[in-house]
């Protein structure tokens, strides 16, 4: 249980892993966290799904009332960077030929700039933060026509 504070969203974020020295971009962090499928489900069933003229401070305080909201049981999706969505996004960069075999198990940190050609070479949105990146290529290469487009606002 948390106590209510103007920073209960970055600290929910941060405990959920959507926010740390790797992915310290706030703007991107509300992304992801509202972009992941079990989120993005409750935050429309809360009709507090952010609405593309939101700014960032408009979706912090959306995800404030959610996590305060005792309309929901307070479960909400971590992020999903474990070791197979980094090697699918890995196996991407590769055959985009952005990482060299012996690349394939590299760092976080040093996957950051292949994954940012390919944002630059697909013309997607160029973020800095390694879920946002990975995220967008995910979805980037996500053939299946009927996805469900991204959740998109103002910085």
């Amino acid at each position: 249980m948390l106590t209510d504070s103007k920073d209960l969203t970055m600290h929910v974020l941060r405990k959920l892993g959507y926010f740390d020295d790797l992915n310290a971009d706030e703007h991107e962090a509300l992304f992801c966290f509202t972009n992941a499928m079990g989120n993005k489900h409750t935050l429309r069933k809360m009709d507090l799904l952010p609405h593309p003229a939101d700014r960032s401070q408009d979706v912090r305080e959306k995800l404030r009332a959610a996590f305060l909201s005792h309309a929901f049981s307070g479960q909400w999706q971590v992020v999903h960077m474990d070791d197979n969505a980094i090697m699918f996004v890995q196996q991407i960069l590769w055959k985009e030929g952005l990482l060299t075999e012996s690349q394939l198990t590299c760092t976080q940190y040093e996957l950051i700039r292949p994954m940012k050609a390919y944002a630059k070479k697909y013309g997607l949105r160029l973020m800095e933060s390694f879920n946002a990146l990975a995220f967008q290529i995910q979805h980037h290469s996500n053939q299946n026509p009927d996805k469900r487009p991204m959740i998109d606002f103002e910085r």
